[in-house]
């Protein structure tokens, strides 16, 4: 098991831990004579640059041993001057398993092979002892394998070249010379530098920049002899001589053909995408006609079950009505008879007025919303019916904050007048109707809502009926349901454009509540939510 050397100092219990955690073995010494015999292997050492470990480190590189330095605070400085004084790596604090790993199996991969370069080195100098007796045969080999790799060039379908470091090309082959245009005599002796494009100059004099790292593959804007232009792929490197550099080698290739293609197939790519982006375009502008068209077709049908139904009954009853007061002569009579035709004919008014309304609102796909107190309007909505609840002598109490403000359409008030009129007309004389307010309670998913909820004491909805009360085409077979439906269709019309929801549960032991749910802040939702035992929760209208 590999040997990693820590100093007893510090923190160093924890990183001992650690390191025995992840499979490796530590071992502690206070003082350098503990190693300086030699008589214990060291694979790896970690030392803290905060502590004082000059002579450890000085130390422990001599003798070719991967150092890695603790930093704190991610100080790069510290850690920099580290490894330009030889040491392998750094890991900042606080160390993580992981790159304590990494950093070891790094750095033990780093000495084995230190080790595996001096056991080669041994075996190079046994090996040199007999080498007079091999330089004639090796230099026999040598000479054939220059002219078996001289043949491969020549022959090669990729150019090949030479290049001092001031630009001057001093070998080429073949195939090198035909990129360009040029015979081979002619390109030797040639400057690299007039063969390629004024716009890419710039990139091969970086080549020739001794502290610039050549990058493995990339592509120059050339010049061929006709002056035509051409895109060049090049792999180079550097020929050093005695640590200096004294020649570039390199391979070209010309990928014109391959790019010129490439742009075609990106310029191809860009026209579907734009044709892709129109199709859907289209495609929602489609399904926008569709809908509207669907909304037109069944709007057209709701006014025609309003004429067959709705508008019939009152007008049939008023002109029966009317032909028997003609042949009246009661007084009392005639007024009792007047009276039914003046309150079928205040039904044909109401009925008119909401189909308007909800024909007003059907064509509106969006409303202008300001700043409103739902408060002050639920109040005025009540007042007006202040008549009407004498008249039944019953209650109506408004609870919630003194003010709460929405961004609404003042249109909003149609449908607290819808829910309270149904309420009022619903419920028995002498009952209680009770409206009420609540605000979100600071939850993330419900701190923008305000829910606001009529509460009566009437006949209730049957299960069946709840969820398609709203729905003006889902009430035409009416048994069990009162009234129109205009209204509650208002209403859910009303509520959708302000991007709310309504439902409706039940009173229990007797009657209905109707529950309006509006962002306090324009935006769309995605859920419905209902409140029942005090909790909201999605409903599924």
């Amino acid at each position: 098991m590999s040997q990693i050397l820590l100093l007893k100092r510090g923190n160093y219990k924890n990183l001992f831990e650690k390191i025995k955690k992840i499979g490796y073995s530590p071992f502690l010494i206070s003082k350098l004579d503990e190693i300086k015999k030699g008589e214990i292997s060291i694979d790896c050492a970690i030392l803290d640059a905060s502590q004082n470990i000059k002579t450890f480190f000085n130390f422990l590189v001599k003798k070719e041993v991967p150092v890695i330095i603790i930093i704190k605070n991610n100080d790069l400085n510290t850690a920099l001057q580290f490894l330009k004084r030889g040491a392998y790596d750094f890991v900042p604090e606080p160390i993580s398993e992981e790159a304590l790993l990494i950093a070891l199996e790094r750095a033990l991969e780093r000495k084995r092979l230190i080790e595996e370069r001096k056991r080669t080195d041994r075996l190079i100098d046994e090996y040199m002892k007999n080498v007079d007796k091999k330089v004639e045969e090796l230099a026999k080999d040598l000479k054939e394998s220059e002219q078996r790799y001289k043949e491969l060039i020549e022959n090669s379908g990729d150019g090949f070249f030479v290049m001092d470091m001031k630009g001057i090309i001093v070998y080429a082959n073949e195939s090198f010379s035909k990129i360009f245009g040029y015979s081979k005599g002619k390109i030797i002796g040639k400057n690299m530098l007039l063969l390629i494009h004024p716009e890419d100059v710039s990139k091969i004099k970086k080549i020739f920049r001794r502290d610039y790292k050549i990058p493995p593959i990339f592509e120059i804007k050339c010049i061929k002899k006709d002056k035509r232009e051409v895109f060049i792929q090049f792999n180079m490197n550097r020929i050093k001589k005695g640590g200096n550099c004294v020649k570039i080698q390199g391979i070209a290739r010309d990928v014109t053909l391959l790019k010129k293609k490439s742009e075609e197939l990106e310029k191809l790519n860009h026209e579907l995408f734009l044709r892709q982006e129109k199709l859907v375009a289209l495609t929602h502008e489609l399904e926008k006609k569709n809908f509207e068209l669907a909304r037109a077709n069944n709007f057209k049908d709701i006014f025609l079950d309003i004429m067959r139904h709705d508008l019939l009954n009152p007008v049939g009853i008023i002109l029966g009505i009317t032909r028997i007061a003609m042949e009246e002569d009661s007084v009392e009579k005639i007024k009792e008879e007047l009276e039914i035709i003046y309150r079928n004919a205040e039904k044909l008014r109401e009925l008119i007025e909401s189909a308007s309304t909800l024909a007003k609102i059907e064509s509106c796909s969006q409303l202008t919303f300001k700043t409103l107190d739902i408060m002050k309007i639920l109040r005025k909505v009540i007042k007006q019916f202040e008549p009407l609840l004498k008249e039944k002598n019953m209650a109506l109490v408004l609870t919630g904050k003194k003010t709460c403000y929405i961004e609404a359409n003042p249109i909003i008030e149609e449908v607290f007048s819808n829910l309270i009129s149904n309420a009022i007309k619903y419920s028995p004389e002498g009952g209680k109707i009770i409206v009420g307010v609540e605000e979100g309670k600071g939850e993330e998913e419900y701190e923008n809502e305000v829910i606001i909820y009529v509460k009566d004491e009437g006949i209730g909805v049957p299960d069946e009926y709840k969820k398609g009360i709203f729905e003006r085409f889902k009430r035409i077979k009416k048994e069990g349901v009162k009234g129109s439906g205009l209204g509650l269709a208002i209403v859910k019309r009303l509520v959708e454009l302000h991007n709310g929801r309504v439902w409706v549960e039940d009173n229990k032991p007797r009657g209905s509540i109707f529950y309006v749910e509006l962002p306090k802040q324009w935006r769309k939702l995605k859920r419905l939510s209902s409140k029942i035992n005090g909790k909201y929760k999605k409903a599924d209208l």
